[in-house]
């Protein structure tokens, strides 16, 4: 009886920490807002150690619209809002964020 305690506190403890998305993991994602609409705003979501964020916006042509940085601690959530009148928007719009490690890319075509 004393064993079945055992194991299912020692289940239910690694089970616990398996949920945690920031304990021991090192991963961030980015996506649109609203990827169906023309709006460009993003989402960048760090459970990553680093916390510096590099985000620029290109046309499919690699000319640079727009470029900024967000500092993002672990667990926490930026919102990058962005104003389409100011970007001129044709064709293929690239999202290119990095944090020093890793790229993503996100794009949408108007």
């Amino acid at each position: 009886m004393l064993l079945i305690l055992v194991s299912s506190v020692y289940l239910s403890w690694v089970e616990k920490n398996q949920a945690d998305l920031n304990l021991g993991k090192n991963w961030w994602t980015l996506s649109f807002d609203n990827p169906k609409s023309s709006d460009l705003s993003f989402t960048i979501e760090s459970h990553s150690n680093k916390n510096t964020f590099h985000w620029t916006v290109l046309t499919a042509g690699k000319t640079i619209l727009k470029e900024g940085d967000a500092t993002i601690q672990k667990g926490s959530v930026a919102d990058i809002n962005l104003n389409d009148q100011e970007l001129n928007i044709v064709g293929k719009i690239m999202i290119d964020v990095t944090n020093g490690m890793d790229k993503k890319e996100i794009y949408k075509n108007f």
